[in-house]
């Protein structure tokens, strides 16, 4: 063998891939073809403006042409559905405004029984009571007034109404609600204490102010000035739409919290205060808070699931147990336990966020002392509930048990929640009156106390329970297994309940999207 030569296995020179690959007929057939494809490709792109502005424009298919018959139809469609919202909405109201007269009405006549019966007391010597009588009381009478009268026009024939016809007939009523609630909660302060107060002043000193509302650009409803495209003139009307639609229901919402509190003080609520006096408590009228989430906020997500969400009642997040695919879950199995008292009519905050047994440690054993009921200590202890879709509000409401139902009492709720993996979920608090919810991580080792970290905590105002409210979105950390939920709710007076909603995966951009608009 040579010694300057190859050797016996040296591989074989290689040539060039690329050189290899351009050689090749087949190759060069389709690099051809490719080449006349995208030529004109690019030919459409520039000779069609629609597809220019997709592909290159500052923003995606500005407009989207539409037959004049595909225009009536969407613009008519739209326009029916909200007729009957409308009309609905303001139906509600109407029938608000005539409970809530009732109401007052006989408000006014109980003034006038309890003006004779304390009079009588007071002749008697035996006001307040006989064992406790105070010589120094005298009669003043609380009725001093007549009854302020209301007279409504009744509502014109809204069976050929338009849209903005419909629209603006929801705020006088509202206003014409407020005006009667006020009235009643001027009887309320009349007959609030032993020293009454005369309703003629109790009138003079009473002022609800109404929520504000959105300035809706009426005009925009206009939909003559929608040309033939589905572009921008649709969509401001569409818009516009739905946020008049949330307006009526605000203030139906805000109606029925009025009426709410008027039949609760209707029923006879007393309160047994320290000094041992019993007296009616009224809080003072609260504007409704938080709104319906407006979907202009969200422009990334399709209105219907945000609007009018579709919730399934479980208590498990991932593809294990899931019958149905759900974008939302309410949880609808808890412990509770209450109630506990709190001081009543002040509703401090201090007073509020004080600690209850449960709030330290939730042992589903334990046994405390609870509110008083007719002058005996209550022991307390958890009980479970499990709700359905034919309970409240699709099961999505939750209540404590009617027997435990109280004014100025605290309740507690314990439930687990279980999640196939580590996520952020978006969850939707809700509560009438205040409420805090507490969520807490698998312990990573048995026997290990949970640590509760707060998700949610409501305003101290008195409200009521609306669920996907802008303002009761959170961002719900889970971590895979079974997670700790705890709500603590306190009632002022009337009906009392809570919600927790919680999307079924992961979904960041909405998330962003909602810190965004907040």
């Amino acid at each position: 063998m040579n010694a300057t030569g190859p050797e016996p296995f040296a591989p074989p020179r290689k040539e060039n891939f690329y050189l290899r690959l351009f050689r090749s007929r087949r190759v060069r057939i389709f690099f051809l073809a490719s080449v006349i494809l995208h030529g004109i490709m690019a030919a459409v792109v520039i000779s069609n403006k629609t597809m220019y502005d997709m592909v290159f424009g500052e923003t995606k298919l500005k407009e989207v042409e539409a037959a004049p018959w595909e225009l009536q139809r969407a613009i008519d469609q739209l326009t029916g559905l909200y007729v009957e919202r409308f009309n609905k909405s303001l139906a509600e109201l109407v029938s608000i405004r005539a409970s809530l007269e009732a109401l007052t009405i006989r408000k006014y006549e109980n003034l006038k029984t309890s003006d004779k019966d304390r009079e009588e007391k007071i002749a008697r010597k035996a006001w307040p009571s006989a064992q406790r009588p105070d010589k120094f009381a005298k009669y003043v009478p609380m009725a001093d007034v007549e009854r302020p009268r209301f007279v409504f026009d009744p509502l014109p024939d809204t069976g050929r109404m338009g849209l903005v016809e419909l629209f603006r007939l929801h705020s006088p009523v509202e206003k014409q609600i407020g005006k009667v609630y006020e009235v009643f909660h001027a009887m309320e302060l009349s007959d609030m204490a032993e020293d009454p107060i005369p309703l003629s002043q109790a009138l003079k000193n009473t002022k609800l102010a109404l929520p504000p509302r959105r300035d809706i650009q009426l005009h925009l409803l206009d939909t003559s000035k929608i040309t033939s495209s589905l572009g921008e003139p649709f969509k401001l009307f569409k818009r516009e739409l739905i946020d008049a639609y949330l307006e009526t229901q605000d203030m139906v919402n805000t109606a029925k919290r009025w009426l709410e509190v008027a039949e609760s003080k209707d029923k006879g609520t007393v309160l047994e205060t320290k000094f041992g006096l019993i007296m009616n408590v009224v809080p003072p009228p609260q504007p409704y808070y938080g709104h319906y989430l407006n979907p202009r906020l969200l422009a990334r997500r399709a209105n219907e699931k945000m609007i009018e969400p579709t919730v399934f009642m479980g208590n498990r997040i991932g593809r294990g147990d899931l019958t149905q695919p759900a974008e939302w879950i309410s949880i609808d199995r808890w412990w509770c336990i209450g109630p506990f008292a709190h001081p009543g009519a002040t509703r401090r905050m201090s007073e509020l966020e004080r600690k209850y047994p449960p709030e330290d440690r939730v042992d589903l054993d334990g046994v405390y002392e609870g509110k008083a009921s007719g002058g005996k200590t209550r022991l307390l202890r958890w009980k479970y509930r499990h709700t359905s879709t034919d309970y409240l509000e699709k099961g999505v409401r939750f209540e404590p048990y009617t027997v435990d139902n109280e004014a100025y009492a605290v309740w507690y709720f314990y439930t687990e929640v279980w999640s196939d993996k580590d996520q952020v979920v978006l969850g939707s608090f809700a509560s009438d009156d205040y409420g805090v919810c507490w969520v807490a991580p698998p312990p990573p080792e048995p026997g290990m106390l949970p640590r509760y970290q707060t998700i949610y905590k409501s305003p101290p105002d008195t409200q009521p329970w609306v669920p996907f409210t802008r303002y009761g979105f959170r961002p719900v950390p889970l971590r895979k297994g079974f997670n700790r939920f705890r709500f603590k709710l306190e009632n002022a007076t009337g009906t009392t309940a809570f919600s927790v909603v919680l999307m079924t995966y992961e979904d960041k951009e909405l998330i962003a999207a909602l810190k965004d608009a907040n």
